[in-house]
């Protein structure tokens, strides 16, 4: 994608909206392999910039999340660019929720999702539920069923069913929705059923002393 014409400085764009502080991007031969280098700035001992810049191999000095990040602006840019469609699995592994929710965001903007791209991630991040502005229909829950396969249900299609005053009634969640909160306390499912992990220290401590 850095060798297409323009891309290069796009991707340093879409890095840099995700503050990182990196001036430039390029290409280089180590070893027979192709490499990235990033550009930064210098700062004095004053935590002021300066006008020397410092460039290093980005696998030598730059952190999980930044490579991350890397990797996902090509493909992120590609598909805003052709309008097709992108599918990540853990869109959120080693970035910050703030990197990720910005990521998510590009896709619903109008402004910035011209061509009608599509995303399709699979993610651990909750706070998505509570700051992406994702319709109900857009979010989806993973469950194991009783033969430990992956089950599929959409937050649209719960409905909660009451009466009021002898009327029976039925609502779909609302959109203002704390929808993090109830997923944690376990109101959608899809959550792990984890057991006691107290209980199984003490027996290893037991197996141990039994040794």
């Amino acid at each position: 994608m850095m060798k297409r014409p323009g891309y290069k400085e796009k991707i340093s764009g879409f890095l840099s909206s995700l503050d990182m502080n990196i001036l430039d991007l390029s290409l280089t031969q180590v070893g027979g392999a192709e490499k990235v280098l990033a550009r930064h700035v210098v700062y004095d001992e004053k935590a002021q910039p300066t006008e020397k810049t410092r460039q290093w191999l980005w696998d030598e000095h730059e952190s999980t999340g930044s490579t991350k990040a890397l990797m996902m602006s090509g493909p992120v840019l590609w598909v805003l660019a052709t309008g097709g469609c992108l599918v990540a699995d853990e869109i959120g592994a080693s970035m910050h929720p703030i990197m990720t929710l910005k990521t998510v965001e590009t896709f619903l903007s109008k402004e910035s999702n011209k061509n009608d791209a599509q995303l399709i991630f699979a993610t651990h991040d909750t706070n998505l539920l509570t700051y992406a502005k994702l319709r109900r229909d857009q979010i989806y829950f993973v469950e194991k069923n009783d033969w430990e396969s992956s089950e599929l249900f959409s937050l649209s299609d719960f409905k909660y069913i009451g009466e009021k005053d002898g009327v029976p009634f039925s609502e779909s969640e609302r959109p203002d929705t704390d929808k993090e909160k109830r997923y944690i306390e376990g109101r959608y499912g899809a959550i792990p059923a984890l057991g006691s992990f107290g209980d199984y220290m003490k027996q290893m401590v037991w197996q141990k002393e039994e040794r």
